[in-house]
């Protein structure tokens, strides 16, 4: 790992090398065992549903994909996977792709850009220990994809556009233009935490007076956010039809909570980068106070921390007009955390020994290991429709004459969720596992009851406070069940009420 500037290249480089491929194997497998060890969630199936093979790619464009509040990108992806058929865990090996790409555009930075080396390496260290990888990357969903793109673009910007940049280039400008753009249409909250950094590169060449860098800079990230603002010329007046009355909890506390339990996170993924990432902004800070001027790598730090302050007070801002923060859309925020901590760390071991160097590296890459397989088993144990879905599958095989009716009345705030679509999505989510673990459903409005087994009333995807079991006995008497002797069965964000005839 050369760099220049300081004696980060006596690392060992076998430790380096084994370091990465056995961090880059574990995440891949840690990934592939959560994609098929996890359990599907309601909006995993809403994304089956809207890039059904059915739909053309611009009739689901048209009508399913810009109506929604996400720009269509993810969308796109998802929807030419739809050979993997119809199931949501093979589907999320689209994940693999963008991880597969991702690495690809580090190892062509690192290549390219021989002194930023080890910093490069440090950051992939830290994203793969992060628990927002392997949770993200195994669902069918945009945020695996906003955590990546952030993470290249924040890459892209400290490299191309930071205080050691090299000249501006047309080359490396459409290369930037490229990797800007798709962070920009991946979720507009990491729109806003990417589009943050970008405006910091931008705000420190205008202070330091670099007026073609800054042109340059402008220029590209115009070109970046032309799809953007096509996206949201469609989508915007959709998105605040949709979002007047949401399900995110407004208020600046909450707000608050959310960026707090992020940042904590962040500096929780890998505690012996952080530690170290920490010692070395120290260090640089000092060195710069006795050189009276600013580091080249402060400076960068500084940027980045500038834009991690710009992101967080304006989605305060947009959350205060219309909720959107909540934590699994701040997985933007870690890239240039993360940089940051690299950057440091890399400080730090300029000023090491060759040993130190390398227990130093051994310990962020251990830590990432130890990571990568708590997080796995977290992502495996996580809630889901598996798990109503599996129990009822269970109490069918042992009576076979049992009744299954789903009981969507408790579901009435998701099937009123605009554009629409949910409408159709949850009672394909009921079939789709009904189908899986082997049972059948009676008919809606069917108020046949079993004559010596249960009749099993089904309820998914219920994220408010559960109602007890008289309550929900009332509300089926109401509708006109004959309820027995009752039990009610919770089992992650969904329940089984079980009706028994009484003797």
């Amino acid at each position: 790992m050369a760099d220049p500037d300081h004696k980060a290249s006596d690392a060992p480089r076998a430790v380096w090398l084994a370091g990465l491929a056995i961090v880059g194997v574990s995440l891949f497998a840690g990934l592939v065992g959560a994609m098929f060890g996890r359990g599907p969630w309601y909006d995993e199936f809403y994304t089956i549903y809207v890039t059904r093979p059915e739909f053309s790619f611009f009739e689901a464009l048209r009508h399913h994909w810009l109506p929604d509040n996400h720009p269509p990108l993810f969308y796109g992806l998802s929807w030419m996977t739809k050979g993997l058929g119809g199931d949501v865990e093979p589907r999320r090996l689209v994940n693999l792709l963008i991880l597969a790409i991702a690495v690809t555009e580090l190892c062509v930075l690192g290549k390219r850009h021989a002194r930023w080396r080890e910093v490069l390496a440090l950051f992939f260290l830290a994203l793969a220990s992060s628990q927002i990888a392997i949770l993200t990357g195994a669902e069918l969903r945009s945020n695996f994809l906003a955590y990546i793109s952030a993470a290249i673009a924040v890459a892209g910007l400290a490299l191309l556009a930071g205080p050691e940049a090299p000249r501006p280039s047309w080359r490396n400008g459409a290369g930037l233009a490229v990797i800007l753009a798709i962070a920009f249409n991946v979720h507009f909250a990491a729109t806003v935490l990417t589009g943050t950094v970008g405006a910091a590169f931008g705000l420190r060449l205008m202070i330091a007076r670099d007026w073609s860098k800054l042109g340059w800079l402008g220029a590209v990230g115009l070109a970046a956010a032309l799809p953007l603002i096509v996206t949201l010329a469609i989508q915007l007046g959709n998105i605040e039809a949709n979002t007047r009355s949401f399900w995110i909890e407004g208020g600046l506390d909450n707000a608050r909570w959310a960026f707090e339990r992020e940042i904590l996170s962040i500096l929780a993924a890998n505690l012996p980068l952080t530690v170290a990432g920490l010692a070395g902004l120290v260090l640089l800070a000092r060195s710069s106070w006795a050189d009276r001027k600013l580091d080249p790598k402060l400076d960068l730090v500084l940027t980045l921390g500038a834009g991690c302050a710009l992101g967080i007070a304006a989605l305060t801002a947009l959350h205060l007009w219309r909720p959107i923060v909540i934590n699994r859309y701040l997985v933007a925020l870690s890239a240039p955390a993360f940089f940051i901590l690299a950057t440091g760390t890399s400080a730090l071991l300029g000023r090491l020994g060759r040993t130190s160097k390398a227990v130093v590296i051994a310990l962020v890459a251990i830590a990432a290991l130890v990571a990568i397989a708590a997080n796995g088993r977290t992502a495996r144990d996580l809630a889901s429709w598996d798990g109503t879905a599996r129990a009822i599958g269970e109490q069918v095989r042992a009576c076979k004459g049992a009744r299954v009716h789903v009981d969507m009345s408790w579901n009435k705030s998701t099937l009123a969720l605009p554009p629409g679509d949910a409408r159709k999505v949850v009672p394909m989510a009921y079939r789709d596992m009904a189908k899986r673990h082997g049972f059948a459903l009676e008919p809606q409005g069917s108020r046949v009851m079993a004559e010596d087994c249960p009749t099993i009333f089904w309820t998914e995807h219920f994220a408010s406070d559960q109602p007890d079991s008289q309550e929900l006995a009332a509300s089926l008497k109401a509708r006109g069940y004959a309820i027995g002797d009752a039990q009610l069965r919770r089992i992650g964000a969904g329940w089984l009420f079980l009706s028994t005839p009484r003797k």
